[in-house]
């Protein structure tokens, strides 16, 4: 990465981190479903905030070149500047569609666990909300500028929406609630016929989300530059990646039991395999050093034409087999 400033390559760094890590857990979410009872609403809304997240990370470096993406000048007019803006538009259009994906898989996975007529009326209430709140970010963020082309160009006569104003606010409505999506599953939990100890492992996994909200808080703080027109989008770049990556990770977690089991079952079979195994291989160890007394016998012949096996209870006559006991 020769060329790239330290903020540059940890906005590459944390592009491929973050995109490994949500493709190997909603990869491994996809195969325990298939292992159990087969897919729901939940995974394509999983699937949908997956893809829109990649292409919210890489259309940002689509075609920035290594220089660029570590000096982009914001102070004078340039075709660098041009394209790096165009391509921040078009991921501000698809971390929305992701974040709200995310939101609404969450809340499609409870729905299925917590099937009662008191959940289901929080669960409409709360995807309304959520639904609201991604058509107001959404919108805001395609007309943000009048003409929209001030966005990347900003020498073109118009005006723009506060930019920092915007991010912020939406960014506070976003974190209030993922806050109250994570609060509402341990609520509930407490309703469901479970063992104690399956509880407090859906508990613990639950509120492990509360990282997801944590780590946007961490982006807002960033992110924000009230004296600027333009928030900071490098800072902006990584914390989005970690934010929305820690979310699909936590919307993953609750689906992964099946597999885990499935895992643990196979284990304890490979487990007896190699215990048998280990016993054989023993047993034959044991008669190679310890023969059989009929292994130690002697061959001798007789006057009825038999050979005698000395040493042993047996007689074995060269015309008929073993004739007994001697």
């Amino acid at each position: 990465m020769d060329g790239f400033t330290e903020n540059s390559r940890l906005q590459v760094i944390s592009a491929i981190v973050c995109t490994a890590l949500s493709g190997i857990f909603v990869s491994l979410r996809l195969l325990s479903k298939h292992l159990r009872a087969g897919y729901s609403a939940d995974d394509a809304w999983i699937c949908l905030a997956t893809i829109s997240f990649f292409t919210c990370i890489w259309s940002v470096y689509g075609d920035v070149s290594e220089s660029s993406l570590s000096q982009v000048d914001f102070t004078r007019k340039n075709k660098q500047l041009t394209t790096y803006l165009k391509l921040v538009y078009v991921s501000l259009i698809f971390y929305y569609i992701a974040a709200a994906a995310v939101k609404i898989s969450i809340l499609c996975f409870c729905r299925r666990i917590f099937a009662t007529d008191g959940f289901k009326r929080v669960h409409i209430i709360t995807l309304t909300v959520v639904a609201m709140w991604f058509i107001g970010a959404e919108i805001t963020s395609i007309v943000v500028c009048t003409p929209i082309q001030r966005f990347w160009n900003p020498w073109v006569h118009g005006h723009c929406l506060n930019l920092n104003l915007q991010a912020l606010v939406i960014g506070i409505l976003e974190t209030i609630l993922d806050a109250i999506i994570l609060v509402l599953p341990p609520v509930w939990i407490s309703t469901v016929q479970l063992q104690q100890r399956n509880k407090i492992a859906l508990y613990g996994i639950f509120l492990l989300g509360g990282f997801a909200v944590i780590t946007n808080i961490v982006r807002l703080k960033f992110i924000y530059q009230p004296h600027s027109e333009y928030v900071n989008f490098a800072n902006a770049e990584i914390w989005t990646n970690i934010h929305v990556c820690t979310s699909i990770i936590c919307a993953c977690l609750p689906t992964l039991r099946p597999l885990l089991t499935a895992m643990a079952t196979r284990s304890n079979t490979l487990q007896k395999v190699h215990a048998f195994l280990l016993k054989r291989d023993s047993s034959e160890l044991h008669l190679r050093d310890n023969p059989t007394p009929l292994e130690n016998s002697k061959v001798i012949p007789n006057s009825y034409g038999s050979r005698t096996l000395t040493g042993s209870t047996a007689t074995w006559n060269t015309e008929k087999g073993i004739d007994g006991d001697v």
